[in-house]
């Protein structure tokens, strides 16, 4: 999931077509597949068994609590500086099955720190969507903004409550309202301005559709006593109508 203008236009260009990754040698049975990508980062051994310890325990540990995560899931991982300020990486599902993540190797704190210190969260994030069939190409059909609005604020509900995260795109504001009343007036066009109203706005507001969703998945679970992991197929409409929200015109 791409945080700013800048890194979501980089982190498309990342996975498309850039795959040409090995498979992290001597790892015995997986629950998820792992590959790196060394075009801009030869990770060592070290990294790549911290990576991987990583996404095997969380791709049980997520399906525990959300059986519809394809009994496939192949995870690659790239060098980059396309990352979230906050954390030094990100993530991104980019189709059915798999889940990307970049992580800037050049900050001073390390590639296993920051796999340590935000690779479980993000992960449980990317596998939400892919739960839900809200993937970058070939997942569910959108036909609104809010689609993309729920789903991820939906996924960041699910990181926060179970994987005990507190990411900053999943804290809104007192006037958080007024944010839900501009996104469901967006028309379908709105997401040729994706980076506008879900990364940073020209206003300086940050993270418009995440936080403005969180609220909105909030006030859904609050109504209908249900988790993330329990709504991961309720439909967008649903999910409005559990919020109290009036749906897209």
């Amino acid at each position: 999931m791409s945080r700013s203008s800048t890194s979501v236009f980089r982190a498309f260009r990342l996975w498309v077509g850039l795959w040409a990754a090995a498979a992290s040698p001597g790892l015995g049975a997986q629950t998820i597949s792992v590959e790196f990508d060394s075009v801009d980062h030869v990770f060592s051994s070290d990294e790549q068994a911290v990576i991987t310890r990583i996404a095997n325990s969380v791709a049980a540990e997520v399906r525990e609590v959300l059986p519809q995560v394809p009994p496939t899931v192949r995870l690659t991982v790239s060098a980059g500086e396309a990352v979230i300020v906050e954390t030094g990486e990100m993530g991104m599902a980019p189709e059915p099955g798999r889940v990307s993540w970049t992580v800037d190797a050049s900050r001073p704190e390390g590639v296993i720190a920051i796999a340590n210190g935000h690779l479980r969260s993000t992960l449980f994030h990317e596998l939400h969507h892919l739960a839900r069939g809200y993937v970058v190409r070939g997942g569910s059909r959108r036909t609104s903004f809010m689609d993309v609005v729920v789903s991820e604020g939906m996924a960041t509900a699910f990181e926060r409550d179970f994987a005990g995260a507190r990411p900053p795109w999943g804290a809104y504001p007192e006037d958080v309202s007024v944010w839900v009343d501009e996104l469901v007036a967006l028309p379908m066009s709105a997401f040729g301005s994706y980076a506008k109203w879900m990364l940073e706005h020209p206003d300086g507001r940050r993270w418009i559709g995440y936080r403005a969703g969180t609220y909105i998945v909030d006030q859904a679970m609050a109504a209908s006593g249900k988790s993330s992991a329990d709504l991961v197929l309720t439909g967008t409409a649903e999910v409005l109508q559990l919020a109290g929200i009036d749906g897209p015109p």
